[in-house]
C-alpha cells in the first residue's frame, strides 16, 4: 500500500511539472514560464506546494530563502544560521529579526539573550508590566507595624537618608548610575523602587506636617 501511495505522488509530481511550460536561458539554467504545481493540478501559484512540505537541506553552507524586489534591488534573506542555533530574517539593512532554538527572539539583534530583545526604538500603546511584591508594604509595615508583603522591609529616616545621600550621591535601594549604565534598567522593578521612593516621601511630608502642626498649637497656648 505505501508503495503505491509513493508511486502515485511520483507520478502526480511528474504529471504537474510536465503540464507547466519551462525554457532554458543562455546559460542553460531551466525555469518554468507556468505556474509549477507539486501535489496540485492546479497551482494558483509560481510555486504551488499542497499538502507536503518545502525542505531546504545544507552542508557547508546555510539554507537560504531570498526575495528580491526587482523594481529597485532589495532583497530579503531567510536562512538558518549555518551553526544551527538560529533562524534569521535579514535584509540590506542588517539582522531584521532572530529566533533562537531556545526561543528567544531578536528584533535587530543577532544575538537575543531574552525573550525578547531589542535593538531599538519601542513604540506600543500600552505596556503591561507584573509585579510579586507591589510597594504598598511600605504603608502596611508604617500603620500596622508588619507587612505580608515583604515582612523584613524597614523605613529608613530622614537622617539615615541624609547619610547615604552624603556618601553614595543616590538614594538608598536605587542602583547608581554606573550600575544603571553596566547593566541597564529593570522597568517593572524601577517603577515599584521609584512607588515605594514616593510612599516614603508621603510619610515623610504627614511626619512633617503633624510636627509643624504641633509646635503651632504649642506656640498658641
Amino acid at each position: 500500500m505505501k508503495k503505491i501511495l509513493i508511486t502515485s505522488g511520483i507520478l502526480l509530481f511528474m504529471a504537474n511539472m510536465s503540464n507547466a511550460q519551462w525554457d532554458t536561458n543562455a546559460n542553460g539554467d531551466v525555469y518554468a514560464l507556468t505556474n509549477v504545481g507539486i501535489g496540485t493540478s492546479d497551482p494558483e501559484n509560481a510555486l504551488h506546494i499542497d499538502k507536503g512540505e518545502l525542505k531546504i537541506s545544507h552542508d557547508a553552507n546555510a539554507p537560504t530563502i531570498r526575495l528580491y524586489d526587482s523594481a529597485d534591488g532589495d532583497q530579503f534573506v531567510l536562512r538558518h544560521h549555518r551553526n544551527g542555533d538560529r533562524f534569521e530574517l535579514r535584509s540590506d539593512a542588517g539582522t531584521l529579526l532572530s529566533i533562537t532554538k531556545e526561543g528567544l527572539v531578536g528584533i535587530g539583534s543577532q544575538n537575543p539573550d531574552s525573550k525578547l530583545t531589542v535593538n531599538g526604538r519601542v513604540h506600543a500603546s500600552a505596556v503591561k508590566l507584573s509585579l510579586n511584591i507591589p510597594a504598598d508594604y511600605v504603608f502596611q509595615k508604617y500603620y500596622t507595624g508588619e507587612s505580608d508583603l515583604l515582612p523584613e522591609y524597614t523605613m529608613p529616616s530622614l537622617k539615615e537618608v541624609e547619610k547615604f545621600v552624603k556618601e553614595n550621591h543616590h538614594l538608598p535601594g536605587v542602583p547608581s548610575a554606573k550600575e544603571l549604565q553596566e547593566k541597564g534598567m529593570d522597568l517593572a522593578q524601577m517603577n515599584n523602587v521609584l512607588l515605594r521612593k514616593i510612599e516614603e516621601l508621603t510619610l515623610y511630608i504627614i511626619e512633617q506636617e503633624e510636627l509643624i502642626q504641633q509646635i503651632m498649637n504649642e506656640e498658641k497656648q
